[in-house]
């Protein structure tokens, strides 16, 4: 997706919180002719995330699209032994926060501008424990406009 983002001219501002992997993601971005600035950041930190949005905004003048990629890595518990406190560590995961961080960082910005677009992209992992297994609760909500 970058690398067709970066061919077609858009300005790119990549974040991650693993340096390594972002290096390489503008490296293939740039290779592509794309402008891209990069930045590292915890993505379950709310502050930082909020830091950031307010860096690109001022760098590059607005956000048109967000995208968050993010990687599920399944932590399966039964029902029955599941304690209370692990189901807010399961929602404090970056996971499941960075998407919602970020789109609460960016709206406002798109709302002013009239104009954005959202793209949320997770691993297989989401579909798999969508669907549950023995002794798994799942609460699934989905809101159409």
């Amino acid at each position: 997706m970058c690398a067709g983002s970066a061919e077609s001219g858009a300005k790119l501002a990549l974040c991650a919180r693993n340096q390594e992997k972002l290096e390489q993601l503008a490296a293939r971005s740039t290779s592509k002719g794309g402008r891209c600035g990069r930045v590292q950041v915890d993505v379950a930190s709310e502050d930082e995330i909020k830091a950031v949005v307010k860096a690109v905004i001022a760098r590059f003048g607005k956000i048109d699209i967000l995208v968050t990629t993010m990687r599920a890595s399944p932590r399966d518990q039964l029902v029955m032994p599941h304690e209370a406190g692990g189901l807010d560590e399961c929602h404090r995961r970056p996971t499941w926060t960075a998407p919602y961080l970020l789109t609460q960082a960016v709206i406002g910005s798109m709302l002013k501008q009239r104009w954005g677009r959202i793209i949320n992209i997770t691993s297989i992992f989401g579909q798999i424990l969508a669907r549950g297994g023995a002794g798994q609760a799942i609460l699934v909500v989905e809101a159409r406009g």
